[in-house]
């Protein structure tokens, strides 16, 4: 919850060397951020990152850039990031602090599609998937409205946490809320494949 450093470390599987770490300013991961779910491109040049910003109700995502060593934050507070309209109930129950306050997540889940041409995400309890290419996310010159005309409504979904999508352009959702696993096609129908 930004209360020390928020840093992004890599780590070498060859030797568990330390090979990477970058320590989060402020002004991008703040006070009361929550920097959740990431993805890494393909070629190991940018990492997407969900900041679900549950106290500071501030939602965005983050960019990293590897080879620059700098994040900045984009659409902030945007509808396509931003806490839904859902409450949460996980095994049937409400999800609360304390069992008294009602925890208002931002955009959770992500995942990259698997040419690297889009960006899938979605705020838990939104029950919308959004989707925006990379082309867009990645020119440091479109701001604002500019950037968000580039983001699209892209499949009603459940509740929804972790996510991830196959060769063939499918998202899978994780539904923690119903013990299920679903399916957006290519088109952007809804399916659910498992549910237990």
């Amino acid at each position: 919850h930004g209360l020390g450093d928020v840093k992004l470390v890599a780590i070498s599987l060859k030797n568990d060397q330390v090979v990477e770490e970058f320590i989060f300013p402020s002004e991008i991961a703040g006070l009361g951020s929550l920097l959740n779910d990431f993805q890494v491109d393909a070629g190991g040049e940018k990492i997407y990152i969900s900041d679900t910003s549950i106290w500071r109700q501030e939602p965005a995502l983050i960019i990293y850039d590897v080879a620059q060593r700098r994040a900045r934050r984009i659409l902030e507070r945007h509808a396509s990031v931003s806490n839904g309209p859902y409450a949460v109930h996980i095994q049937g129950q409400p999800h609360k602090l304390l069992s008294t306050f009602v925890l208002k997540w931002g955009v959770d889940g992500i995942a990259l599609s698997r040419d690297g041409r889009w960006l899938y995400y979605a705020p838990l309890n939104g029950g919308q998937l959004y989707r925006v290419a990379t082309d867009v996310l990645n020119d440091e010159n479109l701001k604002g409205d500019t950037m968000s005309s580039g983001v699209s409504r892209w499949a009603p979904i459940s509740l929804t946490d972790g996510m991830t999508t196959d060769d063939e352009g499918r998202v899978y959702l994780g539904d923690m809320e119903n013990g299920a696993i679903h399916r957006v096609d290519a088109n952007g129908r809804l399916q659910t494949l498992l549910k237990d």
